[in-house]
C-alpha cells in the first residue's frame, strides 16, 4: 500500500473518534429549487443530485461536525443551464439554529460565522471549474484551469488558474469541458472594447451641444433683467468669460482625445495585422505587457492563458451525467474547523460520486 495513503488513513482513524464526540443535532429537510420536470433529462438530473446529497450525508466526519451542528442540503437546478445542478451541503452551528423543531435562520447563508463548513458539488456545470469571469458579453472566459494533481483517483485543478480555488473534476475519459481562448478571439474582444471607447468619445463630442452656450446665457440674462438689471449685466459678463474659458479647455481636451483615439486605432490595427493565420489560432493570454505603441498584448508568453466552455459541450446529450465537480477549497489553517473540514473532504466517497457519471 502507498505510504502516503497509509499515513492519511492513520490520521483519519485518529481524528474520527475526536470528531465523533461532537453531535449532529438534526438534518434539516433538503431544499430543491428551480426544478423543471419538462426539461430533457430532468429525471436523470434530479436522481443524480439526490444521490450526491445522500453520499455527502453519509460522510460521518462531516455530519458529526466539529461541534454540534444542524445540516442542510440545497439542490439548485439550472445554475449554468437547464441540465445542470449544484448540491450544497452545509453544517450550521448553534448561532444559526432556530427553536420549534429542526430549523435554521433564513439568514444562515449570509455569512457571519453561522456555518462551520460547506461541501459544494456541481453536476454538468462546467463553469464550476472557472474563477471570476473575464471578457465581455460575446466572450465569456476565465483563467485556464491548471492541473494540481489528483484526489480519490480523479484529477484536481486550480479553478480559473487560482491555486486557492482547487476543484476536482470527474468526467468520462478525462474529458475537460473547456478550450483555450485563441489570439484571434482575444483580438476581437479588444476590437469591441476599442469600438466602445470610440462610440463613447463620439457621444461626448455630440453631448457638448447640450452644455452652456451663448444662447442659454442670453436667455438667463433676459429673465434676470426683469428682476435686477444691474445684477443681470454682471452675471452675463461673468458667464461669457467663463464660457470662453470652458470652450477653449473643451477644444483642447477634445483635440487630445481625438489624437489619442486615432493613435490607439492605428496602433491596434497594426498590431492585429502583425499576426499570421497560424498565430491567430494559438492560445492567447492576458497581461499588463504593452507594445511600444501602448497596445495591450494578447500574446505575452508569460501572461495568463484564458479558457472558455468547449462549444461542443452544448451539443451533449441532456439525459446523461457528463461532469461532476467537487469544490476542495480548504479553510484557513488558523480556523478551529480546519482539521475537521479537511478530513471531511478527505473521507468523502469519491468512488461513489464517480459511479454517478453516465456510461
Amino acid at each position: 500500500m502507498n505510504m502516503k495513503l497509509v499515513v492519511a488513513m492513520t490520521l483519519i482513524a485518529l481524528l474520527v473518534p475526536a470528531f465523533a464526540l461532537a453531535q449532529l443535532d438534526c438534518i434539516v429537510p433538503t431544499r430543491e429549487e428551480g426544478f423543471d420536470p419538462k426539461q430533457p433529462g430532468a429525471t436523470e438530473l434530479q436522481r443524480t443530485a439526490r444521490a450526491v446529497a445522500a453520499i455527502v450525508q453519509k460522510n460521518t466526519v462531516f455530519m458529526q461536525g466539529n461541534k454540534p451542528v444542524r445540516v442542510r442540503t440545497t439542490i439548485d437546478y439550472g445554475g449554468w443551464d437547464r441540465q445542470s445542478a449544484s448540491v450544497i451541503t452545509t453544517a450550521y452551528n448553534q448561532k444559526a439554529w432556530r427553536t420549534g423543531g429542526c430549523k435554521i435562520s433564513k439568514f444562515a447563508d449570509r455569512g457571519g460565522g453561522l456555518s462551520d463548513g460547506t461541501i459544494g458539488i456541481y453536476i454538468n456545470e462546467p463553469e464550476a471549474m472557472f474563477g471570476g469571469q473575464l471578457g465581455d458579453g460575446e466572450l465569456k472566459a476565465s483563467g485556464m484551469p491548471t492541473p494540481l494533481g489528483a484526489t480519490g483517483g480523479f484529477p484536481m485543478y486550480a479553478g480559473g488558474g487560482n491555486k486557492d480555488n482547487p476543484r476536482l473534476l470527474m468526467s468520462r475519459a478525462g474529458y475537460e469541458p473547456w478550450v483555450p481562448v485563441t489570439i484571434a478571439e482575444m483580438l476581437e474582444w479588444r476590437e469591441r472594447d476599442l469600438k466602445k471607447k470610440e462610440q463613447e468619445y463620439q457621444a461626448s463630442v455630440q453631448g457638448n451641444g447640450n452644455e452652456l452656450n451663448e444662447a442659454k446665457i442670453e436667455q438667463m440674462y433676459h429673465d434676470m433683467k426683469k428682476i435686477n438689471a444691474a445684477e443681470a449685466e454682471k452675471m452675463r459678463t461673468q458667464m461669457l468669460v467663463s464660457l470662453e474659458k470652458m470652450q477653449k479647455e473643451g477644444a483642447r481636451q477634445s483635440a487630445q482625445a481625438a489624437q489619442w483615439m486615432t493613435q490607439q486605432r492605428s496602433a491596434f490595427d497594426a498590431y492585429r495585422a502583425s499576426f499570421t493565420a497560424p498565430q491567430l489560432i494559438a492560445p492567447g493570454t492576458i497581461s499588463n505587457l504593452m507594445t511600444p505603441d501602448k497596445v495591450i498584448r494578447v500574446d505575452d508568453p508569460k501572461g495568463k492563458p484564458l479558457a472558455k466552455i468547449d462549444p461542443a459541450y452544448a451539443q451533449r446529450d441532456p439525459r446523461r451525467i457528463h461532469l461532476i465537480m467537487v469544490g476542495l477549497s480548504p479553510q484557513r489553517k488558523t480556523d478551529p474547523n480546519y482539521a475537521w473540514f479537511n478530513t471531511s473532504l478527505e473521507t468523502l466517497d469519491y468512488a461513489a460520486l464517480g459511479k454517478l457519471l453516465s456510461e
